[in-house]
């Protein structure tokens, strides 16, 4: 039997992939290849556009091509071998590059995609409902033929709904973010409220770090409780690591088009180990928080890095090291989480999967790799790092 009611009075609009957006292989594509010439010091890079053929040289925060100097190592085996990192962004995706130069002049490449762009940027799809059918929640509830799954379907144009239709029908949760490693007893979760919190995760969380209050908030933003628009997601190509990225956004209030904007990387680095094999008692996870005020005069960015330590007891104390513009230790636990779990998902099986449904593999690799975090060491608790 029917329900007593039928389609929405108003047509629902298909809403644009939040998280892979069908621009990024046409974007991916246009990026400037990069290759890294030699580095002076932690502050100077030079680069070389494989395209064109230029070269410049930059210092940390510079940008050429649209690439950001991020973070630079000399290596010490030669005059010109090191490393830099550097960043592109785009409007709904950005992407970090490694440059290496090794002594004998060979040069490699990798490169870590992250969700968040272009904070400005960011609008997150939430649909009022009420505006196509008034009695959308009464049919959502109670219609025993699955209303919500049809409209989907039929959106999808066949018998099985696609994620995008998926999404356009359901209002988006908010978004929290584990991280770590799955040999430390303590786990990391970054919430939607832009707090660091670590195990024992019942209730609020042992809270270790919040953005507010902290003091990164530029002059202007203080006020800010509610952001306006916000993005949560992982790190990762088609294997999404324990690094998580969140993106704010308000607009100023005079609607001149400026605004305040905050973007957080959180990772662990790798667990430490004495000579005897003896894991460390102390866990830690690493912060990039940069902070964004656009105006119609003038655009400043501020990145802080921040190192933040706790006792995998639960309840030892906690410390939080500020370490101003030093990147360095923040992008090695990124390559690290990236070269660990990339060589774990290589040794199974590899589907054969369109670039447009890379979501399907990112959500597989995704879980394996929340799985193997929730536990603490490797000790399996079920409740997600809860102990008792």
């Amino acid at each position: 039997m029917r329900p007593p009611f039928g389609a929405p009075a108003r047509p629902i609009p298909p809403q644009a992939d939040f998280h892979f957006p069908s621009t990024e292989s046409d974007e991916r594509a246009s990026l400037p290849g990069l290759e890294l010439v030699s580095v002076s010091g932690t502050t100077t890079a030079e680069l070389r556009n494989t395209a064109t053929g230029e070269s410049a040289t930059l210092r940390i925060g510079a940008t050429q091509w649209g690439w950001e100097l991020l973070d630079v190592s000399d290596v010490g085996e030669a005059a010109d071998a090191g490393e830099a990192v550097v960043e592109h962004d785009f409007d709904e995706w950005s992407e970090l590059r490694y440059l290496a130069r090794a002594a004998d002049g060979t040069t490699a490449t990798a490169s870590v995609r992250k969700p968040v762009g272009r904070v400005a940027s960011i609008s997150q799809p939430l649909y009022n409902f009420a505006d196509f059918d008034k009695e959308y929640h009464c049919k959502q509830d109670i219609d025993p033929t699955d209303w919500m799954g049809r409209l989907a379907a039929n959106m999808s144009g066949g018998e099985e709904a696609s994620p995008g239709a998926a999404g356009t029908l359901m209002a988006p949760n908010t978004d929290s973010g584990l991280l770590g490693n799955p040999e430390d007893h303590s786990k990391f979760v970054l919430t939607h409220r832009s707090a660091l919190q670590s195990t024992p995760f019942p209730g609020s969380g042992r809270t270790l770090w919040t953005l507010a209050g902290s003091g990164l908030l530029p002059a202007g933003c203080q006020a800010v409780v509610e952001w306006e628009q916000v993005k949560m997601g992982y790190a990762g190509n088609l294997t999404h690591y324990r690094v998580v990225n969140q993106g704010l956004w308000h607009p100023a209030s005079d609607g001149g088009g400026g605004g305040c904007g905050i973007e957080i990387l959180a990772v662990s680095p790798p667990t430490i180990y004495d000579a005897a094999g003896n894991r460390s008692l102390d866990t830690s996870a690493l912060l990039r928080v940069t902070a964004h005020v656009l105006g119609a005069v003038s655009n400043a960015s501020i990145t802080t890095y921040l190192h933040v330590t706790v006792a995998d007891d639960g309840a030892g104390a906690v410390h939080v090291a500020n370490l101003g513009g030093n990147g360095s230790e923040f992008y090695a636990a990124v390559r690290r989480q990236a070269t660990r779990w990339d060589q774990f998902v290589a040794t199974g099986a590899t589907a054969a999967v369109p670039r447009a449904d890379r979501r399907y593999t990112a959500t597989a690799t995704g879980l394996l790799t929340m799985f193997m975090n929730n536990d603490r060491g490797l000790i399996p608790i079920y409740g997600s790092g809860q102990f008792w």
